[in-house]
């Protein structure tokens, strides 16, 4: 394809040393066009999503669909693409007309068609500590706790292909935990350590005693 021959081109230029012109607008998509790191589709409305899909497959590229407000009506499609999805924010206004058919319960819609989901505020549009109230709203209307656990911890790290360090509690993996005083995406839950490659970097304030 014209745009391989085009990138070749420009390797055999640079390994020989011979001239040639850089356009660094256009460099930064080298590492897509070689599928060394996804195309993020900033996709809403159905049309944006089979677009974006039929790029991917057009150009043979790695793709992740950003957004997905309205996979939950295309969610066969979406499967047979193999894409994942990256849901949210839905904890937000429908004020553009793309996101008039948000609903938490895509993700539950996407997961029980197969597809790898995950969820995302796009903070600051909704704040990154308003994470596992988003996943709590998607486990209510259909996804469950424990893929709504998994949407913002195994399957985010999955996507972004960083699954061998984080994601999950597994030996040989970093040691970076989260400590709660109970279940994660309950409201009234707060965080008691947080733990970076094995070191506590987080310790709640402990109560002072009532005099």
């Amino acid at each position: 394809m014209k745009r391989k021959n085009i990138t070749l081109k420009s390797k055999m230029q640079k390994k020989n040393g011979d001239s040639f012109d850089e356009d660094f607008r256009k460099e930064c998509w080298i590492p897509v066009l070689e599928k060394k790191i996804p195309l993020k589709a900033h996709v809403h409305r159905v049309d944006d999503i089979l677009t974006a899909i039929r790029i991917a497959r057009e150009y043979d590229l790695d793709l992740t669909l950003d957004h997905c407000t309205e996979g939950h009506l295309i969610a066969a499609e979406i499967k047979e693409s193999g894409f994942p999805a990256i849901i949210g924010p839905s904890l937000s206004t429908r004020n553009k007309v793309e996101t008039k058919n948000a609903d938490f319960k895509t993700p539950g819609i996407l997961n029980k068609e197969g597809i790898t989901v995950a969820i995302m505020t796009d903070h600051p549009v909704t704040r990154i500590q308003d994470l596992v109230i988003c996943a709590a709203f998607a486990a209510r209307e259909g996804l469950g706790v424990e893929e709504g656990l998994k949407a913002i911890t195994i399957n985010a790290a999955k996507i972004c292909k960083v699954d061998n360090r984080v994601g999950s509690l597994e030996v040989g993996k970093d040691a970076d935990i989260a400590i709660f005083d109970g279940h994660p995406m309950d409201i009234f839950t707060k965080t008691l350590y947080t733990i970076i490659n094995g070191e506590i970097v987080y310790r709640a304030k402990e109560k002072q005693a009532q005099g």
